[in-house]
């Protein structure tokens, strides 16, 4: 039987869209020429957007303070640590009353408390991420909900807090699902500077793994004799919470820390790690996106840069100018097939089951043959981004609203599989071009050495 493992717990806890209690008590808004100060609250709110919100109350009949003004915001103890952030002014609601109170409304950026040069640990909330199998963790309640990632310097582990907070989800919404921690493999001390840069890269690495933006949030660290020394109230891009197909194999999850390895290597490479920026967030936007037409042209965006990254900057296949020469098809033929051993058939995999591809199989190339991938997501591609009505057409488009969403799965299937390639993963992955997601297969490139084996 698997080891029970101790859980982490909650520093801060909601049920969904549920505003959550930061602070209350004494505060100060500061700028050059006055002082305001009062009793009031800071929030962590879901909507209209997630922000950090503040209102301060006070018997001041006037204030020269405008909407949208910017002042310092001080708070002058929270467990023996001072808050100085930037305030923005959003509401003023004046009482003129002799004895009344008015009140000032207001969101807060960059609010950081404590010190954060020695930490051993963070503990941080993490809002709207998959439901998985993962380890035993805690009590019954929290059975199969341990994940563990690990590079070569850091270690993250997740833990879903229960499955009630997905049920309560499925309508969409907003909730932290899971906490996590963050340290490093080798236990010595690091910043807050260090641990917000991980952060970011985990924003980005797990919206890659759940298909839609996902966010670290509210993190706090501790130092070595587990003390609560330092609190960021931050979060990054967060999707409403509504069920998407990824790659990730939630039923054996186990092989992502492999995934998160290679992707932490480009990552930390300063010349990459805006491309990677890019990269997911054509995936993510694009599979998130209800829209198929816009949709397919960032997937070609993402190929673009791929096809760039690999065949020019690091494998040097093209020089610039040879690569500029190359059509479109060209350069995914020659990045998909040649240099990440992914197939481009019609279709790519073999039909062991109802594909989702039935409208590509029967497009014809100029020779009235059948297209592969690269023929069938470029002239649809062409149509979508310069459409034209062909004599005797009835459509602008040509092409179904099916075909075009079957391209929509194809083209993400590509890329997808394109950034697993780059992140050396040859573990199983979720095929979305099978009509079941129980279908789970090896990687391409993985299955093609395996049989060369056998």
């Amino acid at each position: 039987m698997s080891e029970i493992l101790e859980t982490i717990q909650p520093i801060y806890q909601c049920e969904k869209n549920q505003i959550i209690s930061l602070y209350e008590g004494e505060m100060e808004l500061v700028d050059d020429s006055q002082v305001i100060s009062g009793v009031g609250k800071i929030e962590f709110t879901w909507f209209p957007e997630i922000k950090t919100k503040f209102s301060i109350q006070h018997n001041f009949e006037f204030i020269d303070y405008k909407k949208d003004k910017q002042v310092r915001f001080v708070v002058s103890e929270i467990d023996d640590k001072k808050i100085v952030a930037q305030a923005h002014i959003s509401k003023i609601s004046f009482n003129f009353s002799p004895t009344g109170i008015s009140l000032i409304n207001g969101y807060l950026s960059d609010s950081e408390l404590g010190n954060g040069s020695e930490l051993s640990y963070i503990v941080f909330h993490l809002t709207n991420f998959v439901e998985y199998k993962g380890e035993h963790v805690g009590d019954s309640s929290k059975l199969w909900a341990k994940l563990t990632l690990e590079s070569n310097d850091w270690r993250v582990t997740i833990e879903s807090i229960s499955k009630k907070i997905f049920d309560s989800l499925e309508d969409g919404g907003y909730a932290i699902t899971h906490m996590s921690r963050l340290e490093r493999v080798d236990s010595s001390n690091f910043t807050s500077q260090e641990a917000e840069e991980v952060l970011v890269g985990l924003n980005y690495f797990l919206s890659f793994v759940a298909g839609r933006w996902v966010s670290p949030a509210l993190p706090v660290g501790f130092n070595s004799t587990g003390k609560r020394v330092w609190e960021k109230w931050l979060h990054y891009r967060t999707d409403n919470y509504r069920y998407v197909t990824s790659w990730f194999p939630k039923l054996e999850p186990t092989n992502i820390s492999v995934v998160f390895a290679g992707f932490i290597k480009w990552w930390s490479d300063e010349d990459w790690q805006e491309s990677f920026k890019l990269l997911i967030y054509w995936y993510v936007e694009s599979n998130y996106s209800t829209d198929i037409e816009q949709s397919i042209p960032m997937t070609q965006f993402a190929f673009e840069l791929l096809a760039w990254i690999v065949l020019v900057q690091d494998r040097k296949k093209f020089s610039n100018k040879k690569f500029k020469d190359l059509s479109a098809e060209a350069k995914m033929r020659e990045l998909f097939l040649n240099e990440l051993q992914i197939p481009i058939a019609m279709p790519p995999i073999s039909e062991t089951s109802p594909l989702f591809l039935d409208e590509l199989k029967k497009i014809r190339n100029k020779d009235n043959s059948p297209s592969d991938s690269a023929e069938c997501i470029t002239a649809i591609r062409n149509r979508i981004t310069h459409p034209r009505k062909q004599e005797g057409s009835t459509t602008i488009l040509k092409y179904s609203h099916e075909t075009r969403g079957e391209v929509r799965r194809l083209c993400i299937w590509y890329l997808e599989l394109c950034l697993l390639r780059l992140f050396a993963y040859e573990g199983i992955y979720v095929n979305r071009l099978y009509k079941s997601e129980r279908n789970y297969d090896k990687v391409p490139w993985a299955a093609k050495d395996e049989d060369a084996d056998n």
